[in-house]
């Protein structure tokens, strides 16, 4: 395993964490209010365990269905969009499903042929996932 690719899986491990941590704090201080419970360690153990379930069946739900991937750049290197089995996305939407995929941050500007926008390619069919891209000619 590459450096870079250890890296890349350690800032998307600590991505997740601060994920998960914002939704414990957020979760366990409504539960607290509202039951008049304590918001200790207890409760936010609770709470990270059921977060933690649930993520992880919704990452599965999204991610074990997805059989291909097609990116799109303009001839002028910017994003055009993504299609996910045929559904488009834009930038913002296509942005978060690759990070979350891959680890790796899409970029706004490239071309198709890019070596950036070739790693991500590369990461989605390690994943099993068919991918490719194209360039989109306007004028």
């Amino acid at each position: 395993m590459k450096l870079t690719d250890i890296i890349l899986s350690e800032i998307s491990v600590s991505g997740e964490v601060k994920k998960v941590d914002a939704i414990v704090g957020a979760v366990s201080k409504a539960v607290s209010e509202k039951y008049d419970i304590p918001n200790d360690g207890l409760l936010q153990g609770t709470i990270r365990v059921a977060v933690a379930e649930v993520l992880s069946v919704l990452d599965e739900g999204i991610n074990d269905h997805i059989e291909e991937i097609i990116i799109t750049y303009n001839n002028y290197g910017q994003f055009y969009k993504m299609h996910v089995d045929g559904e488009k996305l834009y930038y913002d939407e296509a942005s978060e499903m690759i990070k979350g995929l891959t680890g790796i941050e899409l970029p706004r500007r490239a071309y198709y042929h890019s070596d950036s926008v070739s790693k991500i390619v590369k990461a989605l069919e390690e994943k099993g996932i068919k991918a490719d891209t194209y360039e989109m000619d306007v004028d």
